[in-house]
């Protein structure tokens, strides 16, 4: 028998791809701090057995797409996921082609007007496979106080490397600064953003 007092729901768990994770429990802190201070707007520690971190705004988690990784002032629209919250992509993302047809789950989203904090960039550059070439652009890199999350080389022939770094960036501003400065280097051939 139902208690009329009583409005019970069952609410599916959060998950994060990367790291690969899933929330047992800590949705419900998330929930008490957005009781305590509706407005929150900000990145929540959760402890537990081992912690973690999400990003609140508006009153939901929001995560940033790993596929295409949106960096402020990127031109964006969000997807409304029922085990990852809102998860922003750029608008020019593979995953958000023909997103029209599936209305409901997507969201207008603007960015902040100064977007605080640092964020996740991909960039893939094409370099002459030869000896200290991965130093020599790291250290470009470094030159504008930049940092390198991740990095993975692999040799597409005898001639030629592609380098991946996942970058911690501002912005696009930011972004396009680190870019000409891996221009500058003689070994590099081609350099783009992964979409």
């Amino acid at each position: 028998m139902a208690d009329p007092r009583l409005a019970v729901r069952i609410l599916p768990g959060l998950r994060q791809e990367s790291p690969a994770d899933v929330m047992r429990g800590e949705e419900t802190q998330l929930a008490g701090l957005l009781a305590a201070e509706p407005g929150f707007d900000g990145v929540a520690c959760l402890p537990g057995t081992h912690t973690k971190w999400a990003h609140v705004a508006g009153g939901m988690v929001v995560s940033f797409a790993r596929c295409c990784f949106p960096i402020p002032f990127d031109p964006i629209v969000a997807h409304l996921s029922s085990g990852r919250g809102i998860v922003v992509h750029r608008e020019s993302c593979r995953n958000v082609i023909g997103y029209d047809k599936d209305p409901e789950n997507w969201i207008p989203v603007v960015w902040e007007k100064e977007p605080a904090g640092l964020f996740s960039a991909e960039i893939r550059i094409d370099v002459a496979n030869r000896m200290g070439v991965l130093a020599q652009v790291a250290a470009n890199v470094a030159a504008t106080e930049t940092n390198i999350s991740h990095v993975t080389v692999n040799e597409r022939d005898r001639d030629e490397s592609v380098i991946t770094f996942e970058l911690q960036i501002r912005d696009r501003t930011h972004l396009a600064r680190v870019l000409r400065a891996i221009r500058r280097n003689s070994d590099v051939i081609r350099i783009e953003r992964t979409t």
